[in-house]
């Protein structure tokens, strides 16, 4: 695997904190996209890092996308453009969806687990 070289100002953006505590941010970990919010922020080695709870209460460890260069930690980013083309608004809502399927789907496995009990 080849080593791609980063522009110097795609480098200083990762450097520097792209998001703020709370913000809402779309971001793929282990290749599962999802949505969520950031909870907290540090400076790591390789940038900055976020951390990023999604619907499922899950917190994640979290690098950048910015223009198809990535932080060296790459399991889990957060996708820079798409999020703000996606807006606050729209990532919210998308957000309150996923947590309002995950209430349903849950509810009803608690019912057909109360149904199949002898």
């Amino acid at each position: 695997m080849t080593k791609t070289i980063v522009p110097d100002k795609i480098q200083s953006k990762f450097d520097k904190p792209q998001f703020q505590l709370g913000d809402a941010v779309f971001f793929s970990f282990l290749g599962q996209k999802r949505y969520g919010y950031v909870t907290k922020i540090k400076k790591a080695t390789w940038g900055v890092q976020y951390n990023v709870q999604c619907y499922t209460g899950t917190t994640y460890p979290c690098g950048i996308r910015i223009n198809a260069y990535t932080t060296s930690y790459c399991t889990g980013f957060i996708f820079f453009e798409e999020t703000k083309e996606l807006g606050a608004e729209e990532l919210k809502r998308r957000y309150t969806t996923e947590r309002k399927a995950l209430t349903v789907r849950s509810e009803e496995h608690t019912s057909e687990l109360q149904s199949r009990q002898y």
